[in-house]
């Protein structure tokens, strides 16, 4: 046993020459402290959006870019954990566009603090793009929290090594376990991430898909491929409502309607999940 995850957090408002937005989440993984959250942001600025300078998860897949409090699972996927970046120090914009269907992030970041995950890659700059795209939406009765919605987005990053460290690994999900996939330190000065991904929720039934393939170029002339991806459905037994994040392509939290009893079964406290995932299929190397 162990103890998963510790986070103490403040956020809030700032008016110092203009509006702030804060936030300071300082997190405890076992045997390390990091930073997970801390920036400033602005918003309302012509054409960017809200800029957001700071240490925060950088906009690179759906699983990557939320809690750990909100995603379904304890752990992200295996995929997620090695080809996305963790937490990283960066300036970004993000906004969005047709009524709020259309979102797009976009930053510039270097290396972050001790993350809970991400690719252990360090000492680079890394340019990173995400766009999502909401096909087909049902707000029923609260626009928060859709009864329905179909969700397509891309990402890519592309990462500039500047002492030629570049890493991917990944634990089997679960903490308790040591890294079953690992790269090693690739001697490597550049690297392309692409990802794609697809949610469709409808009510309390939820269909979840993230691809990703990554190609390192080598110092010596040739390149590496990475492959790695998941699927994942869930259900709410009760019928609860997912919030939906417009500004990020992202969910929320889950807001049970009653509260747990141990006195009582009730099924407003428990929802039905199942992931298939796998991380770096196959790589090939390619001389040129």
């Amino acid at each position: 046993m162990e103890l998963r995850r510790l986070r103490i957090v403040t956020k809030g408002d700032l008016q110092l020459l203009f509006p702030l937005i804060y936030q300071l989440e300082l997190g405890y993984v076992p045997n390390e402290f990091y930073v997970e959250n801390m920036y400033l942001a602005m918003n309302d600025i012509s054409y960017l959006g809200q800029l957001k300078f700071g240490a925060y998860a950088a906009p690179m897949g759906f699983e990557n870019m939320m809690s750990s409090r909100w995603i379904t699972f304890m752990e992200a996927a295996s995929a997620t954990q090695a080809l996305t970046p963790g937490t990283n120090v960066g300036l970004q914009m993000s906004r969005t566009y047709k009524d709020d269907r259309v979102s797009l992030q976009a930053g510039l970041f270097g290396s972050g603090s001790t993350r809970d995950s991400g690719d252990a890659s360090k000492n680079y700059g890394r340019l990173i793009g995400r766009s999502t795209y909401l096909l087909k939406i049902d707000e029923g009765d609260d626009p928060d929290r859709p009864e329905g919605l179909t969700h397509v987005g891309g990402s890519i990053s592309h990462i500039y090594s500047g002492s030629d460290e570049i890493r991917y690994r990944a634990r089997p999900e679960s903490h308790l376990l040591d890294y079953a996939i690992d790269t090693g330190v690739m001697d490597g000065s550049s690297a392309t991430t692409l990802g794609a991904e697809f949610v469709r929720l409808n009510g309390p039934h939820l269909i979840q898909g993230e691809v990703f393939y990554s190609g390192v170029d080598l110092s010596e002339g040739s390149s590496l491929s990475f492959f790695g991806g998941y699927v994942s459905t869930s259900w709410i037994l009760s019928g609860e409502r997912r919030v939906y994040n417009r500004e990020l392509g992202i969910f929320g939290n889950v807001t049970p309607t009653e509260r747990f009893s141990f006195k009582q079964w009730r099924k407003t406290s428990y929802e039905l999940s199942l992931r298939a995932s796998i991380a770096i299929l196959f790589w090939v190397k390619v001389h040129v």
